[in-house]
């Protein structure tokens, strides 16, 4: 049986060509799987969004906007520096991705955002077998210095600035 749950992402540290191709590959990949993913959400801001529990429906974009991530600059959902280190701050995120069922994580980013990604994994792999069975998978990206390049497994991407789903050039989020 596999895992189901809904999906969490987001995008962290500085501008690199294929953050927003890397958000339109997590998206894509999920609507393909939606009798085990039911919600696609994204989180404003980097882990901020999820700290703050600033989440968006992705699902609910139209197609023309999410094709047109491919050759969007910045980042769509928007991006932070944050480097969760506190206990409580982990602890918030997994109230937020039990709050909202998120059992599927991707954090599009540079080496900060993969710490916090294995810290996050390495904390729902501590859980209670009763917690465990409320299974969560970390997917991780990492970014290519600024040259876009892809390679090993799936789609790469970094941080950056810009709007896009939280009120930048894609507008406001769903149902605002």
């Amino acid at each position: 049986s596999s895992l189901q749950g809904n999906l969490l992402v987001a995008q962290s540290g500085g501008p690199t060509p294929v953050i927003n191709a890397s958000l339109a590959g997590v998206i894509a990949e999920a609507l393909n799987h939606e009798d085990d993913i039911p919600e696609i959400y994204g989180a404003l801001n980097g882990i901020q969004g999820v700290l703050n529990e600033n989440l968006v429906d992705l699902a609910a974009e139209s197609q023309q906007t999410l094709r047109a991530l491919h050759h969007t600059p910045g980042a769509a959902l928007g991006t932070c520096r944050y480097k969760v280190k506190k206990a409580e701050d982990f602890d918030r995120i997994l109230q937020v991705f039990e709050a909202h069922n998120i059992r599927y994580f991707h954090y599009i980013g540079g080496n900060d955002s993969q710490d916090t990604a294995a810290k996050i994994d390495a904390l729902a792999k501590e859980l209670t077998p009763k917690q465990q069975a409320q299974a969560l998978m970390i997917l991780q990206r990492h970014k290519r210095h600024k040259r876009g390049m892809r390679g090993g497994q799936g789609r790469r991407g970094g941080g950056g600035g810009g709007g896009g789903f939280g009120g930048g050039p894609m507008g406001p989020p769903p149902g605002e």
